[in-house]
């Protein structure tokens, strides 16, 4: 974990950030499978490992809590 401002900020993986970036932009299990070039099951493992980590149980509560904490972009920052 990564001590943030004031709350600790749970590390991810390269890859589990990569399928959450990807997650987050709206694409499927399958389509970032291929984009990744990793099989299916992989890539739900690192999706299931980083909602354990943040403590979620879905990808929009995945990608709120990575968006607020500066992790991927944050559509809901004004610019």
């Amino acid at each position: 974990m990564i001590w943030g401002s004031k709350l600790m900020i749970p590390k991810l993986s390269t890859r589990q950030l990569e399928v959450a970036k990807w997650l987050a932009e709206g694409k499927t299990v399958a389509s970032i499978a291929i984009i990744l070039g990793i099989s299916e099951n992989t890539v739900n493992f690192h999706k299931k490992q980083a909602f354990k980590k943040w403590n979620v149980t879905s990808v929009t509560q995945l990608c709120v809590k990575l968006a607020f904490s500066g992790l991927i972009s944050n559509p809901w920052k004004g610019s």
